[in-house]
């Protein structure tokens, strides 16, 4: 026989004597090198056969039993591992947000709307408020005081389109999320499918079917959604079927409030009077002329160079659309102005009067 041949001789002998749970020994000195691997095989099966007790198949039931426990085993271990990493994930939000706290005063009104709608109270929370007034920073803040662990609890969702908006909510589905935040995702009301599809996940039915036949392998045509949604968006948008469907937050801050709220954003940083002081005046010497609704985000960039960057005064604290609206309406009237930064900026004309409005103009 081929030296190969004795190693196979081995291996079925100890498969034979694993079968029945019982420790391996080998037959060497039984085996007779004159003779073929399979003749001697069959001399082994039939020893084999007359000393070792017979293999007791395992019942179909018992079968199942073990293919259940290692697949609960698996999601278990999965789990575990999902848990730590929200963990991880949740010490570095709570870092996050002890160096960005939310203005008391838009995190409360977040907060009204949400506690009956977390309670069942509608399927859609409707953020409203522009850029820069901490709306995202506030939620945020909201489920960290309430225990939701990120991508456990609550998952982040920008624009998506329909041949793919489907996918992400079965998959959220499946996972068991409890909300799913849509934040500047206004493009999805474009298209009839993707406003479809949204208005059925929001509905105020019990039971909120979602259907899409796209054709998408292997997922189901008709999804049963569970998770609420919450829609953070600068714009207030026009759907009235969405919003009927909706409790509404709108945060409107004209140029006084700003201001007002600029000293309450600089407190929380831990800005001393004298800091406070120094760059609310700052703010208002750049943008009192024009009434412009600064970012709130200014205020923290603001504190930080002001104690370590002498030229901390030269820094632009517009955001870039206002930026470019100012200059286009030094040179000509409101409407040829819009004209020129929608096609400047590629946004529409209906953004641009939003921004105008903000600038307290019309």
């Amino acid at each position: 026989m081929k030296p190969n041949e004795w190693k196979l001789l081995q291996d079925y002998v100890r498969k034979r004597y694993s079968e029945v749970s019982l420790d391996y020994q080998t037959f060497e000195e039984d085996i007779d090198d004159t003779l073929t691997y399979l003749e001697n095989k069959r001399i082994i099966t039939e020893y084999c056969d007359k000393i070792l007790p017979k293999v007791v198949p395992k019942l179909k039931r018992d079968a199942d039993t073990d293919k259940q426990k290692e697949k609960e085993m698996i999601e278990a271990m999965m789990k575990a591992e999902q848990e730590k990493q929200a963990e991880k994930t949740r010490i570095e939000i709570e870092k996050d947000l002890k160096k960005n706290p939310s203005i008391d005063f838009i995190k409360d009104k977040i907060e009204r709307e949400f506690i009956p709608f977390e309670k069942g109270e509608k399927n859609l929370l409707y953020i409203c408020g522009s850029q820069g007034t901490s709306k995202t920073t506030s939620l945020r803040h909201i489920f960290l005081e309430r225990g939701y662990k990120e991508d456990i609890d609550y998952v982040f969702l920008g624009y998506t389109p329909a041949s793919k908006l489907f996918e992400k909510f079965n998959l959220f589905n499946n996972k068991g999320v409890k909300f799913i935040i849509m934040d500047d995702a206004q493009g999805i009301f474009k298209s009839d499918t993707s406003r479809g599809m949204f208005l059925q996940a929001v509905d105020d039915k019990k039971i909120r079917n979602i259907y899409y036949d796209g054709g998408i392998k292997p997922l189901p045509p008709i999804l049963d959604f569970k998770p609420k949604v919450i829609f953070i968006s600068n714009e207030m948008i026009t759907y009235e079927n969405i919003l009927s469907r909706a409790r509404v937050v709108q945060i409107l801050l004209n140029y006084e409030k700003r201001l007002k709220y600029a000293s309450e954003v600089l407190k929380n940083k831990g800005a001393s009077e004298e800091e406070i002081t120094l760059i609310v005046q700052h703010l208002k010497e750049k943008t009192e002329k024009k009434k412009i609704p600064f970012d709130f985000r200014i205020c923290r960039e603001l504190l930080e160079d002001c104690r370590f960057n002498p030229k901390w005064k030269e820094k632009t604290i517009l955001d870039e659309r206002t930026t470019i609206l100012i200059q286009c309406l030094e040179n000509s009237g409101t409407k040829e102005a819009i004209k020129n930064w929608t096609i400047i900026t590629g946004q529409s004309e209906r953004t641009g009067y939003n921004v105008l409005k903000g600038m307290d103009r019309i």
